[in-house]
């Protein structure tokens, strides 16, 4: 935990994202769920929409609890070898925001470029456990709480804006500071 009121912690090297690709389609998405109630369901949703705005991209999904140093391991493994980019879903308290702020970065470590997804006003929470991991991690805000399974209400929460944001986690190019060469 890092200490609001502490000395300056501008001086921290963070870890550079990984470069980031130039579109989704023909690629291997990968969706990590952290096992909340609407991880499931958000993923079968974001996947349906997904495959029908990239019809070329295949899809894979992995979970295990982002609890330890074993499990981010076995995070890391499965995005280095089975996809392009991926999806982390779904942080919406402080330890579920950090398990996917920690599978994120796992998955970043591994050379994959990710994207966490958190509950609406969890993205500070999501940035701070991101800083506490080494990395400016990205990460999107979907409109629902991480308990939430009816499928109506994820299918209205995820929209196109959403999706365009996701993409666009997923392809804007780096900035200076993501890639570690912002001068002080």
């Amino acid at each position: 935990m890092r200490d609001p009121v502490a000395e300056s912690t501008a001086d921290e090297t963070l870890q550079p994202l990984n470069d980031r690709v130039e579109a989704l389609d023909g690629l291997r998405i990968g969706f990590y769920n952290n096992a909340k109630p609407a991880a499931e369901p958000v993923t079968d949703v974001l996947q349906s929409l997904l495959a029908e705005r990239y019809p070329n991209a295949t899809f894979e999904r992995f979970h295990v609890p982002a609890r330890d140093e074993e499990s981010l391991r076995q995070i890391g493994e499965w995005a280095a070898s089975e996809t392009d980019v991926c999806l982390a879903i779904i942080g919406d308290c402080g330890g579920c925001t950090r398990a996917i702020a920690r599978a994120t970065n796992a998955v970043e470590a591994a050379g994959v470029p990710a994207v966490g997804l958190v509950a609406d006003e969890f993205g500070l929470s999501f940035e701070t456990n991101a800083r506490n991991e080494g990395r400016r991690l990205r990460h999107r805000e979907v409109p629902i709480r991480s308990e939430t399974t009816d499928l109506d209400l994820i299918r209205e929460a995820v929209d196109e804006t959403l999706l365009d944001a996701i993409e666009t986690a997923l392809t804007e190019p780096l900035t200076d500071e993501e890639r570690g060469t912002a001068e002080d």
